[in-house]
């Protein structure tokens, strides 16, 4: 649906959530070894690197480098 939502999961609770554009399916989600950054990598093909406690842009535009799901997404 477009939607990723964060939750404590020691506390069993809900922070909070970011719903995209109409169209983008979530298929595939990765933080960076940090935990800084949250990769995600979208049903039409883009990837958005997101700010993990925000769920904010960290680049202005996402990576669209496929015309089909990303289905494996990880940081090096």
């Amino acid at each position: 649906c477009g939607m990723i939502k964060v939750w404590d999961y020691e506390e069993k609770k809900y922070l909070f959530s970011r719903v995209f554009e109409k169209g983008l399916g979530v298929q595939s989600l990765t933080y960076n070894p940090e935990g800084a950054l949250l990769g995600a990598g979208f049903t039409e093909g883009t990837v958005y690197i997101l700010d993990a406690m925000s769920l904010e842009n960290q680049i202005p535009e996402p990576f669209k480098y496929s015309r089909t799901s990303v289905t494996h997404i990880s940081f090096s």
